[in-house]
């Protein structure tokens, strides 16, 4: 199973560069390189998509203090938090209540809306054991490190761009279609969920 260091060398590969024996090792620029970039750029890579292997669940208890105006409730997201997935058992793009996200809080309902004392969401969180990283994250935040640190490495701002777009068009597009066959089933995929809840698909069964 790859570890940072694995995918910062496979990152190294697309600039042509030397491999390194440690992401850790702060001793010559290419390992200073991979070790500022690697953090962000696994951040952006677990944010772009709700990999299965960075998902957990969380209760969170509703917060004494009410936002100010607005919203009813707020709740705090847990520290390791990078995105949402599901509030309340509804997907985050179709959700049953209003929600909005302030800061490292969720804020929750809307005029005569009730809100709850607990809240149950499903996230994707900051993953940082790459043994579990599914084959094509490890491609897209391979080729995402790569990017960032091309200009740094190369000096070249065209081939930073290039893997840019190689990320952009081509790995991200495939690795969130390929994740998703694993998330959907024929029975809970989001179009049957929003066809459930029409009148022309009110007889689906679930």
């Amino acid at each position: 199973m790859p570890s940072p260091t694995d995918i910062a060398n496979l990152a190294l590969q697309h600039l042509g560069e030397s491999r390194i024996t440690s992401i850790t090792d702060t001793g010559d620029k290419v390992s200073r390189t991979c070790g500022l970039n690697y953090p962000q750029a696994r951040d952006e890579a677990l944010q772009t998509a709700p990999w299965t292997c960075a998902k957990a669940q969380a209760t969170l208890t509703r917060l004494s203090q009410a936002p100010l105006h607005k919203w009813k409730a707020a709740y705090q997201l847990p520290v390791d938090f990078i995105r949402l997935c599901e509030v309340g058992g509804g997907g985050a793009w179709f959700p049953s209540e209003y929600f909005d996200r302030m800061g490292s809080r969720l804020v929750l309902g809307r005029g005569d809306d009730e809100t709850p004392v607990t809240l149950d969401i499903e996230y994707i969180f900051r993953q940082e054991d790459t043994s579990t990283y599914d084959p094509l994250l490890v491609e897209c935040l391979a080729l995402l490190l790569a990017s960032k640190m091309a200009r740094t490495l190369t000096g070249s701002d065209s081939k930073a761009q290039a893997l840019r777009d190689e990320y952009e068009r081509v790995a991200l597009p495939r690795a969130r279609t390929l994740n998703a066959q694993q998330i959907y089933s024929g029975k809970n995929h989001p179009l049957r969920q929003m066809l459930g809840r029409s009148v022309l698909g009110g007889g689906l069964k679930r």
